[in-house]
């Protein structure tokens, strides 16, 4: 359905009260329009938009990568003894690489 003149002339009316940041109330008064006219225009025009936004969107979950996590258990001589959380990945990697030295 298209938007008649009267519509257009009404929704002029709100551009224009907005545009002098007065209310709807006011700048009708102002005219001579009854307030109603632009009320229910604006009314309209919001109930048109939102319409138009309404719906679904589809959300994409990332997936979260999976950490095998281990504990490294390291004893001092002095007997404090540490249990730190590793990736086991990058220690493997880390002990290879020192074997190698």
């Amino acid at each position: 359905m298209g938007t008649t003149d009267k519509q257009r002339l009404y929704q002029s009316h709100i551009a224009a009260a907005e545009a002098a940041g007065i209310s709807l109330a006011e700048y009708a008064r102002e005219q001579g329009i009854h307030p109603q006219c632009l009320y229910g225009e604006n009314n309209r025009q919001r109930r048109k938009a939102r319409k138009s936004l309404a719906g679904f969107v589809r959300v994409e979950q990332p997936v979260a990568p999976v950490v095998n996590s281990s504990l490294l258990q390291i004893r001092l001589p002095n007997g404090v003894s540490l249990a730190v959380p590793v990736d086991p990945v990058p220690v493997a990697q880390l002990i290879t690489t020192l074997a190698a030295l």
